[in-house]
């Protein structure tokens, strides 16, 4: 037996030559990064996601500050008739001798040389507290200090206010010829207090410039008050005839000598529903109006 020679049968190899498990494969292709093409396609759709998402955005907050502006709106104009439904109620009625019974309620226009605003209530309700309808018929005039106005404010028609004239004692008569212009006279004195019901009301340019405190404006603010009977029919009839019962007393309740009276306060008033943007403008909300009612039954005695 020869000796097997390892060196002809064994060759060392070099780290070199060992073959690498991957050698012989092609390599893995990388992606670099995105193309122009592909760059402008992303920034285009972006930016109309951007546009839609913004509009949607604003949709849906111009909705929101809507429906808040008209729940204030409603809020505001059930505030207002509440209170002005509660004064009515609490109204006094008086007859002094030798006259007809009247009822402290009336309503006063500003009038101007083409327009007439009947802005103004007048309520003979004791006061803030009111008492007036539970104390009966009265046999004296009605005092200043008893009087509740409902108006707007002679400084900003788009204020409706409630004012009184505490401390003044003064008489005043319904029926007296002065009784609008002596109330009219009295509102923008330092005697009358003034309590903010609703800062929303609508207000326009007037035609002619005529307005509460000479401002140009003119409140959308309305009443009206009729009476049934009314005055023009009791004059005509006769207390007791035919005629005189034949007039449509509430609930048809009549006698020789009186008669259930009826008066109906209307009630209209525009309310903006936002602040900032008053109704007239480009893309500004309108007022919504408001509508409510009072009414009021008395025995009436010519």
């Amino acid at each position: 037996m020869f000796p097997r020679r390892r060196d002809n049968l064994t060759k060392r190899l070099k780290p070199a030559d060992v073959a690498h498990p991957h050698r012989g494969c092609a390599p893995a292709i990388g992606r670099a990064g995105l193309t122009l093409v592909e760059l402008t396609l992303a920034t285009a759709i972006t930016s109309m996601l951007s546009v839609v998402l913004g509009g949607l955005i604003l949709a849906v907050q111009t909705a929101r500050e809507h429906t808040e502006g008209l729940q204030d709106a409603v809020t505001f104009a059930q505030a207002t008739t509440g209170r002005i439904r509660t004064m009515v109620a609490e109204a006094g009625v008086y007859q002094m001798t030798g006259t007809e019974t009247t009822l402290g309620l009336a309503v006063i226009s500003h009038t101007g040389s083409s327009v007439e605003l009947p802005d103004t209530l007048v309520i003979w309700s004791g006061g803030r507290n009111g008492g007036l309808a539970a104390a009966g018929v009265q046999q004296r005039f009605p005092r200043l200090d008893e009087l509740i106005v409902y108006t707007p404010s002679p400084t900003d028609p788009s204020r409706l206010v409630e004012v009184a004239f505490p401390g003044n004692s003064s008489s005043i008569d319904f029926r007296a010829s002065d009784f609008a212009s002596t109330i009219l006279s009295l509102l923008p004195t330092s005697a009358a207090e003034s309590i903010l019901i609703c800062d929303r009301v609508r207000t326009s340019v007037s035609a002619d410039g005529t307005a509460a405190g000479g401002s140009g404006n003119v409140s959308h603010v309305r009443f009206e008050l009729e009476q049934t009977p009314g005055d023009a029919d009791l004059t005509a009839a006769v207390p007791g005839t035919d005629a005189w019962n034949a007039l449509p007393w509430a609930q048809g309740i009549v006698s020789a000598d009186s008669g259930f009276r009826q008066a109906t306060l209307r009630i209209e008033i525009q309310i903006e529903p936002r602040t900032d943007r008053p109704a007239g403008g480009d893309l500004t909300p309108i007022a919504v109006p408001f509508f409510g009612s009072a009414s009021y039954r008395y025995v009436y005695q010519p």
